[in-house]
Protein backbone atom coordinates (compact mmCIF):
# COMPACT_ATOMS: atom_id res chain seq x y z
CA UNK A 1 0.00 0.00 0.00
CA UNK A 2 1.04 3.28 -0.80
CA UNK A 3 0.78 6.21 1.29
CA UNK A 4 0.78 9.84 0.39
CA UNK A 5 3.45 11.87 2.38
CA UNK A 6 2.99 15.39 2.37
CA UNK A 7 4.74 18.37 3.48
CA UNK A 8 3.38 18.32 7.12
CA UNK A 9 4.14 14.84 7.45
CA UNK A 10 7.74 15.86 6.73
CA UNK A 11 7.79 19.12 8.64
CA UNK A 12 6.50 17.30 11.71
CA UNK A 13 9.57 14.07 11.01
CA UNK A 14 11.96 17.37 11.13
CA UNK A 15 10.54 18.89 14.25
CA UNK A 16 10.55 15.63 15.92
CA UNK A 17 14.10 14.72 14.77
CA UNK A 18 15.91 17.82 15.74
CA UNK A 19 13.79 18.51 18.78
CA UNK A 20 12.95 22.42 17.93
CA UNK A 21 11.11 23.89 20.57
CA UNK A 22 9.89 27.31 21.51
CA UNK A 23 11.75 28.18 24.22
CA UNK A 24 15.19 26.56 25.54
CA UNK A 25 14.21 26.81 29.18
CA UNK A 26 14.57 23.42 31.19
CA UNK A 27 12.07 22.09 33.50
CA UNK A 28 11.32 18.52 35.19
CA UNK A 29 7.67 18.52 34.65
CA UNK A 30 7.25 19.65 31.02
CA UNK A 31 6.47 17.18 28.76
CA UNK A 32 9.22 15.80 26.27
CA UNK A 33 8.69 13.55 23.63
CA UNK A 34 5.64 12.78 21.42
CA UNK A 35 2.23 12.59 22.90
CA UNK A 36 -0.67 12.09 20.97
CA UNK A 37 -3.72 14.30 21.48
CA UNK A 38 -6.94 12.70 21.25
CA UNK A 39 -9.79 15.14 19.66
CA UNK A 40 -13.21 14.41 20.69
CA UNK A 41 -15.82 15.83 18.31
CA UNK A 42 -17.79 18.64 20.78
CA UNK A 43 -21.57 16.66 20.94
CA UNK A 44 -24.50 18.80 19.85
CA UNK A 45 -28.18 18.28 21.00
CA UNK A 46 -30.09 15.76 18.97
CA UNK A 47 -32.37 17.16 16.45
CA UNK A 48 -34.55 14.15 14.11
CA UNK A 49 -33.00 11.57 13.67
CA UNK A 50 -29.36 10.02 14.41
CA UNK A 51 -26.80 10.63 11.92
CA UNK A 52 -24.49 8.00 10.54
CA UNK A 53 -20.98 8.65 13.09
CA UNK A 54 -17.99 10.69 11.30
CA UNK A 55 -15.65 9.31 9.02
CA UNK A 56 -12.87 12.43 10.26
CA UNK A 57 -10.14 11.34 11.59
CA UNK A 58 -7.49 14.01 13.37
CA UNK A 59 -4.06 13.68 13.90
CA UNK A 60 -2.73 15.65 16.28
CA UNK A 61 0.56 15.30 18.58
CA UNK A 62 2.43 17.49 20.69
CA UNK A 63 6.12 17.21 20.80
CA UNK A 64 8.68 19.33 22.96
CA UNK A 65 6.83 22.67 22.36
CA UNK A 66 5.18 22.17 19.04
CA UNK A 67 1.49 20.77 18.10
CA UNK A 68 0.87 18.97 14.56
CA UNK A 69 -2.84 18.45 13.47
CA UNK A 70 -3.84 16.97 10.30
CA UNK A 71 -7.62 16.70 8.94
CA UNK A 72 -8.37 13.37 6.68
CA UNK A 73 -11.15 15.26 5.58
CA UNK A 74 -10.35 18.94 5.16
CA UNK A 75 -12.79 21.19 6.68
CA UNK A 76 -11.88 24.74 6.02
CA UNK A 77 -10.17 27.56 8.04
CA UNK A 78 -9.87 26.26 11.34
CA UNK A 79 -9.94 28.59 14.83
CA UNK A 80 -7.53 26.79 17.45
CA UNK A 81 -7.97 27.68 21.45
CA UNK A 82 -5.08 26.12 23.58
CA UNK A 83 -5.76 27.04 27.30
CA UNK A 84 -2.49 26.22 29.48
CA UNK A 85 -4.41 24.96 32.38
CA UNK A 86 -1.36 25.69 34.41
CA UNK A 87 -1.93 29.32 34.96
CA UNK A 88 -5.14 30.05 32.41
CA UNK A 89 -3.35 31.64 29.58
CA UNK A 90 -4.32 31.16 26.48
CA UNK A 91 -3.32 31.14 23.13
CA UNK A 92 -5.48 31.55 19.52
CA UNK A 93 -4.29 30.21 15.79
CA UNK A 94 -5.91 29.93 12.60
CA UNK A 95 -4.78 27.56 10.26
CA UNK A 96 -6.17 25.46 7.23
CA UNK A 97 -7.49 22.24 7.22
CA UNK A 98 -6.78 20.98 4.33
CA UNK A 99 -2.58 21.84 4.71
CA UNK A 100 -2.40 20.84 8.42
CA UNK A 101 -0.83 22.90 10.78
CA UNK A 102 2.61 23.57 12.92
CA UNK A 103 1.94 25.20 15.74
CA UNK A 104 4.50 26.56 18.58
CA UNK A 105 2.68 26.47 21.66
CA UNK A 106 5.61 26.22 23.73
CA UNK A 107 6.15 23.75 26.37
CA UNK A 108 2.99 22.98 28.58
CA UNK A 109 3.12 20.97 30.99
CA UNK A 110 -1.11 20.62 30.86
CA UNK A 111 -3.32 22.19 28.15
CA UNK A 112 -6.46 22.25 26.76
CA UNK A 113 -7.23 22.52 23.14
CA UNK A 114 -10.51 23.39 21.33
CA UNK A 115 -10.72 23.68 17.02
CA UNK A 116 -13.92 25.40 15.55
CA UNK A 117 -14.00 24.81 11.79
CA UNK A 118 -15.25 26.56 8.87
CA UNK A 119 -17.85 23.94 8.56
CA UNK A 120 -19.24 24.21 11.82
CA UNK A 121 -17.36 21.28 13.94
CA UNK A 122 -15.91 21.55 16.82
CA UNK A 123 -13.37 19.14 18.33
CA UNK A 124 -11.94 19.11 22.34
CA UNK A 125 -8.76 17.57 23.07
CA UNK A 126 -6.21 17.69 26.44
CA UNK A 127 -2.91 16.84 28.00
Amino acid sequence: MIKKITLSTILFLLFSVFNISADNDTDDNEMDGDVLIELKETPKSPTGRPKAPSRQRIDCHYVNGMLYIQFAIPEGNCETTIIDTKNGDSLIYYFDSSAGAFLNIGKLTSFELYIETEKGTSYYGYK
